[in-house]
């Protein structure tokens, strides 16, 4: 069954979930399909999405990014987004081919509860370590910021350098699964 529901998108798992609880059990609880339930999907005009969830009630805690988005948290709402949501975050997914350096470490040093992370790395990623975040940005991660990391996903991974692997592994206490994929 669990090879059958990782083809379903969350809107397709969603109502499969009343159908029997073993259904219920093996959706919830099987690694594959639990962690996409509740992810919210942005795919265009995210400045416009924001605002909706800052104004929210609930704190979200599963993002998927499939736009090429700037981040500059000098924008009120961008800043009131993250403060908002990342400190409780879980998931993140960003897709973008133009996510730089700077956008990359201010949204992580925002998300230290992430358990799954997915980024397409770019070439204005390239030069990524550890001691030039802290000697650039001012921003220290120490060994086991991300304790909870449990999946890194890194597409693109031809411009990954073996510094910045090491630096992120580092962060995640040196203990995780990652997966890269150098697909263009």
């Amino acid at each position: 069954m669990t090879k059958i529901f990782r083809y379903f998108n969350w809107n397709e798992l969603l109502p499969l979930r009343v159908v029997s609880k073993k259904w219920l059990d093996t959706i919830s609880m099987e690694p594959t399909t639990e962690y996409r339930l509740g992810v919210i999907t942005i795919r265009k005009h995210w400045e416009d999405a924001l605002p909706v969830f800052n104004n929210s009630p609930v704190i979200w805690t599963k993002f998927r990014f499939l736009l090429n988005m700037f981040v500059d948290l000098m924008d009120p709402i961008q800043l009131s987004f993250w403060s908002k949501h990342g400190p409780l975050m879980k998931f993140l997914e960003i897709r973008n081919n133009s996510m730089n350096l700077s956008g990359l470490v201010e949204i992580l040093s925002r998300c230290p509860k992430l358990e799954h992370f997915l980024i397409s790395w770019s070439p204005q990623m390239y030069s990524f370590n550890s001691e030039l975040v802290k000697k650039y940005y001012g921003i220290s991660f120490y060994s086991g910021n991300f304790d909870n990391m449990q999946t890194l996903v890194i597409e693109k991974s031809n411009y990954l350098t073996d510094n910045a692997l090491s630096s992120l592994t580092k962060w995640c206490g040196g203990s995780l699964r990652y997966t890269c994929n150098s697909m263009s």
